[in-house]
């Protein structure tokens, strides 16, 4: 009897650490199924994240492609329309050049003109280069010889002879030589020393794009002669930009008046297309 209360007191005691083994050998075989578990959840939610960003980058196209849109719009609107719209040189000597054009069947040149008088005859001053064979002549040559506004046509295709054969002659056969003369331009300075103190000009509008000196009087202009006889402002030069203001002579024209320092770029060029003289 003492023998089997041994063997009963001895199972007992081994029962919780036989109990122990078995949770122990238990929770390292849920172990793995927990970590696979968790691994299982964390692709699920990766998934899940993966979608909500697809849908999002989906919803979120069609307003990155309007953006996109409005932000060529908006590069298109800031580009100039015309290559002659860049800023004028300073100080660049009269000079005369050649351009070399094959213009296909029914295109044109794209060249807007007026007719000026220049002395006792006629002649064409370009006022735009609108897109077409002569802008891309401008893009494919050094400034010298790429034609803009003020720059003055002598002869089409070897003949020179009056404004209207000449734009006759323009519009014959499939290639086409033309000669222009670039007038000599230069900078004056000029200061409002008080307020309401005139310029002493008389301008008038020419195309829209320059303003041509008709007659000068007493003012600033007048005493910025007597000051600078090499650089003399002479009846029929032409303005072509007032401070950072050029191509558009009504805006020269409100700049010329509204503000005290005066950087006045000039072409010596040639007659004006006459709108009515006004005195500054």
């Amino acid at each position: 009897d003492e023998e089997e209360e041994e063997e009963e007191e001895s199972e007992e005691e081994e029962a919780p650490a036989a109990k122990k083994a078995t949770e122990k050998k238990t929770e390292k075989k849920a172990e793995p199924k927990a970590a696979a578990k968790k691994a299982a959840e964390d692709d699920d939610e990766d998934e899940e994240e993966e979608e909500e960003d697809e849908e999002s980058e989906e919803e979120a196209a069609p307003a990155k492609k309007a953006a996109a849109k409005g932000a060529a719009k908006e590069k298109k609107k800031a580009e100039p329309e015309s290559d002659d719209d860049e800023e004028e040189e300073e100080e660049v000597a009269e000079h005369e050049f050649v351009v070399a054009l094959e213009v296909g069947p029914g295109n044109t040149l794209c060249l807007d003109m007026c007719i000026c008088d220049s002395g006792p005859e006629q002649t064409l001053m370009v006022t735009r280069v609108r897109p077409g064979p002569v802008q891309q002549w401008n893009r494919d040559n050094p400034k010298r010889r790429r034609v803009r506004h003020g720059d003055q046509l002598l002869a089409v295709n070897g003949r020179s002879d009056s404004a209207e054969i000449l734009l006759k002659e323009m519009k014959r056969g499939s290639k086409i030589e033309l000669v222009f003369r670039r007038p000599a331009s230069f900078c004056v300075h000029l200061v409002r020393k008080s307020l309401g103190a005139r310029l002493g000009i008389e301008i008038t509008h020419s195309a829209n794009r320059s303003l041509v000196i008709q007659k000068i009087n007493r003012g600033i202009v007048h005493d910025w002669n007597l000051a600078h006889p090499e650089k003399l402002v002479e009846v029929k030069d032409r303005i072509v930009r007032v401070n950072a203001v050029h191509g558009d002579s009504e805006r020269m024209l409100a700049e010329a008046l509204s503000r005290a320092m005066l950087n006045v770029l000039l072409h010596k060029a040639h007659g004006p297309a006459n709108d009515g003289s006004r005195e500054l």
